[in-house]
């Protein structure tokens, strides 16, 4: 079943970023512990009874290459897991494959789970299942919303097929079709040593790391405000040839007039772009005017609304801000603009020491360089540490993940 991603009652800002990997047998204990909180406290699983250590490892061993499970760490603890299962032992469905995850209490609402579906997602496509499975109890709001936004369709309702705390309740239904993989759009890892693709990394990069994303384009934008976090997404999409599409600039006008007068050309502009499930809105001292742009504003939230994650580079930040999308959130912004922040989104947390704020789907990162850090951070999240570290080797970029 889907874990249940309600929102935590915790309010510690200070989770960092966080990393996923493959599950290993030293894992059974905390797998066992986020799954019993689970059982306990929610109706993400049917399952009544706490589940051993021991239970929960020979689950892992019953999970082969084919059906995986992975972790979500932070700061090296495992606060979240996901499983690729064997939706039936009948040969007929080996196409077929379910999906779960869940998230430690504490961690819970901070996007660690919908990183962790999305990498299910992907393995399930790299490994060649022609469909996804995904089920959520009755309540679970948070869950069906989660599988909508990532194209699960509903597809029925088993009618109060499970009784837990005392009620009986409903199971929702929803599936994923795969599109067979395009061999033309593998990133392959290349080793920058050798110039030769890296083959320990090879499994794990199957797709780009974030499908279309925008970059916002104005006058007087910080050239590296997008051209680092452009650089980064098309570094990791498209290290193979031919390259894969999915990056490109929109703006208001058809030229741009950029920091220190550097011409650009946008790919499109505000009417004309396609949709994009990621959203880069730089900063730069044109965004001091911007703010004041209805239109743009306009246009910023209304490509929010249907994006799956939302970037702000350095004074980006202001215009997210003024479309309302920072409201209650934790954020941070360059430091010459910490004032005008905090007067632009009175209830945003803004923090003044950190390089970039997660807040699973609005991220803001600090000034200008701050954007890579931020860039690759997301294709971690996304495709998985080694693909960010081997996008930052192609690009000689001395990236630290635990930033």
């Amino acid at each position: 079943m889907s874990g249940n991603i309600e929102q935590s009652n915790s309010n510690d800002s200070d989770v960092g970023p966080f990393m996923i990997r493959r599950s290993q047998s030293g894992d059974a204990g905390v797998i066992a512990d986020i799954y019993n909180q689970a059982i306990g406290s929610t109706t993400a699983t049917f399952d009544t009874e706490p589940q051993s250590e021991e239970t929960r490892r020979r689950w892992l061993e019953s999970h082969d290459d084919r059906h995986p499970v992975f972790v979500a760490e932070v700061k090296q603890h495992v606060v979240g897991w996901a499983a690729l299962t064997k939706w039936s032992d009948r040969p007929a469905y080996d196409g077929t494959v379910e999906s779960s995850f869940y998230v430690s209490e504490r961690y819970r609402s901070r996007g660690i789970g919908r990183a962790l579906k999305e990498r299910l997602v992907s393995e399930a496509r790299r490994l060649g299942f022609h469909t996804i499975l995904s089920r959520a109890a009755q309540g679970s709001d948070a869950s069906l919303h989660l599988n909508d936004s990532m194209g699960f369709q509903h597809i029925g309702t088993m009618k109060e097929v499970g009784l837990k705390f005392g009620q009986r309740l409903d199971v929702h239904m929803m599936q994923l079709m795969l599109a067979p993989q395009d061999d033309s759009a593998l990133i392959l890892p290349i080793d920058a040593a050798t110039g030769e693709v890296d083959e320990s990394l090879q499994n794990q990069a199957t797709l780009s790391p974030a499908g279309n994303v925008a970059i916002l384009l104005f006058d007087d934008v910080e050239v590296l405000d997008f051209c680092g976090p452009f650089e980064v997404f098309s570094v990791a999409g498209n290290l193979a040839a031919p390259p894969a599409p999915g990056v490109f600039t929109v703006a208001e006008n058809s030229s741009v007039r950029a920091r220190n007068g550097l011409t650009v050309i946008p790919d499109h502009t505000l009417d004309s772009c396609p949709g994009a499930e990621v959203l880069i809105v730089p900063g730069g001292i044109g965004s001091r005017r911007e703010i004041d742009n209805k239109p743009l504003i306009d246009w910023v939230r209304t490509t929010a609304q249907t994006a799956e994650l939302v970037l702000s580079v350095c004074t980006g930040a202001l215009l997210l801000g003024k479309a309302g999308l920072l409201d209650g959130l934790n954020a941070t912004t360059h430091h010459s603009a910490f004032d005008v922040l905090r007067e632009t989104v009175p209830t945003a947390t803004v923090h003044e020491q950190r390089r970039f704020v997660d807040n699973g789907r609005i991220i803001t990162s600090a000034g200008i360089a701050a954007g890579i850090d931020m860039s690759l951070h997301v294709v971690a999240r996304r495709l998985g540490v080694d693909v960010a570290a081997a996008t930052a080797r192609h690009m000689e970029y001395p990236w630290q993940p635990d930033e």
